[in-house]
């Protein structure tokens, strides 16, 4: 796993902020050690929600981390732009004001904003 990870800038919507990070992997190892490494990061301390979506070229999964239907939904973006061989989290800490599904928009930009970082 010498790949270099990349973090995209976060965003802010009604006191909720969304940041993610992301690299290449080539196995599900590389995704664990990459999760791994991204949660245990200072700067993602405190996050509510730290949604994990992969694929590699043997498989693909999501870890939603109690924000239900967003890694099925972001994993859905990666499989339809038929990108392999990454692995991207979404992480959130909740602002104190609900923002309903608006939160899954937040998400999506986050991955695309990853995916453009990574040219993929």
């Amino acid at each position: 796993m010498k790949n270099k990870k990349i973090h995209n800038q976060s965003l802010i919507e009604a006191g909720n902020k969304f940041k993610g990070s992301g690299m290449p992997v080539k196995c599900i190892n590389d995704v664990r050690k990459m999760y791994k490494k991204v949660v245990s990061d200072a700067s993602y301390a405190g996050a509510n929600h730290n949604v994990l979506v992969y694929r590699t070229d043997e498989e693909d999964g999501f870890c939603d981390d109690s924000e239900f239907g967003a890694g099925k939904r972001l994993l859905s973006i990666l499989r339809q732009k038929n990108v392999k061989n990454i692995a991207v989290v979404v992480s959130r800490w909740y602002g104190g004001r609900q923002i309903g599904p608006k939160r899954f928009d937040m998400m999506e930009k986050i991955l695309f904003d990853v995916l453009n970082e990574l040219k993929m």
